[in-house]
């Protein structure tokens, strides 16, 4: 290695799941460092520093991991790492991009070695972190809420002022919750896409039959913690309407009127959130299950 630089390793397939999007971008990468390998190696090959059975090397021969070595002395490795310069940030990009089309974006993690069940595994533990950090937050709402209902005199606009970031706050949250669900679909649904098309590969039948099984099973488990996710998600809307409304209509009456409308609309609310902060937890208590089982059948 000279002047700190290290081989160049990545996979020979990495390529071929790069889309025609990133075309220009790999492009302009990759001849950066063809450019800078090309003129090391010319340079090390007059130096007669070269050879060895082939160095790493992506030069103007293309994707290639090696160099025809010059003469018999040590390999030798030639430019930045691609991967920690250039590959590693475009691939993250890559993912980043085609995560709206599942089928390319679950075949780029499994060949980096992120298989769905494991990614199943993963949103459903990210959802059950959003559905707690939404519960509470939904809960601080509520007692900004009352809080503001029940105040007496003062500066009315910096009090709407706390309860509007007390509203965006709790809609950040309801947003990352839904979100959060929709991610945890995606992968579901590809994944046992790819486990129903893959019952037709065993020519065991008591395999076949034992694996048709566990689908079934996981699914049925599947779809019953969805309804749960789903449903905590729905109680989020009303509460969210009475909100706007409410945070709508101080803006708009920095008055005693305007707080005596917050006062009314307390007992309401405070039993939405209620009810709100129970489907969450039963949600997150099924989430958890479903880990449990998944990771349980992966031993």
């Amino acid at each position: 290695m000279r002047g700190g630089r290290a081989p160049i390793a990545p996979s020979a397939s990495t390529s071929f799941s790069f889309s025609f999007s990133f075309s220009f971008s790999f492009s302009f990468s990759f001849s950066r460092v063809e450019n800078e390998n090309d003129k090391d190696y010319e340079n090390d090959k007059d130096a007669g520093r070269t050879g060895g059975g082939g160095v790493s090397y992506f030069g103007r021969q293309g994707w290639s991991l090696t160099r025809p070595p010059i003469d018999g002395t040590a390999g030798r490795s030639y430019g930045p790492s691609l991967m920690s310069r250039y590959l590693a940030p475009v691939l993250v990009l890559l993912a980043v991009v085609v995560a709206g089309c599942s089928t390319p974006y679950y075949a780029a993690m499994e060949k980096f070695g992120y298989a769905k069940r494991d990614l199943l595994v993963e949103r459903v533990i990210d959802t059950r972190k959003a559905q707690d950090e939404a519960k509470d937050q939904f809960a601080s709402a509520l007692t900004k809420f009352i809080e503001i209902s029940k105040f007496q005199g003062g500066a009315l606009q910096q009090k709407y002022e706390e309860l509007d970031r007390e509203y965006k706050r709790s809609e950040d949250r309801a947003k990352a919750v839904r979100s959060r669900i929709d991610e945890v679909e995606s992968v579901a649904e590809a994944l046992f896409r790819e486990w129903r098309q893959e019952l037709s590969q065993y020519s065991n039948p008591s395999l076949r039959a034992e694996s048709q099984r566990q689908l079934d099973a996981t699914r049925v488990r599947y779809d019953e913690l969805m309804v749960i996710m789903r449903r905590a998600a729905s109680r989020m809307d009303p509460v969210l309407a009475t909100f706007r409304d409410q945070v709508l209509f101080l803006k708009h009456n920095l008055n005693a009127r305007a707080l005596a409308s917050l006062e009314s609309t307390n007992r309401t609310l405070q039993a939405d959130i209620e009810r709100l902060i129970a489907d969450m937890n039963v949600s997150i208590r099924e989430a958890e299950v479903f880990i449990r089982n998944l990771q349980a059948e992966q031993r």
